[in-house]
């Protein structure tokens, strides 16, 4: 979460507040591993995600909106029974650190 401070102005008095804004990881890609070979009748319950078998295991990728999507997808996962091997942010598609947020 990004926090700002913001000023009001009242009549004889300054108060200070502070503003709790959420920063959005929009457009962030992540990989979810799954151990076992999912077929494609699993994949309405991932969508607009594409799912690939790569040697006993079912490789998710796409898009996530944000962390409760993410936390929503691996709560599905687990309540397929599925065990879960890796979940990892893809490369070159990270949300902003803490200085680039401040910069902005």
């Amino acid at each position: 979460m990004n926090r700002a401070a913001v000023r009001a102005a009242s009549p004889g008095r300054a108060r200070t507040s502070t503003v709790v804004t959420r920063q959005s990881a929009a457009d962030v890609s992540y990989q979810l591993t799954v151990r076992g070979e999912l077929d494609e009748k699993y994949g309405y319950l991932f969508e607009g995600m594409q799912m690939a078998r790569v040697g006993g295991t079912t490789v998710i990728v796409g898009t996530v909106r944000d962390q409760a999507e993410l936390h929503g997808l691996i709560e599905r996962i687990e309540e397929l029974g599925l065990e879960l091997l890796s979940v990892q942010q893809q490369a070159g598609r990270r949300p902003p650190t803490h200085r680039e947020r401040n910069e902005a």
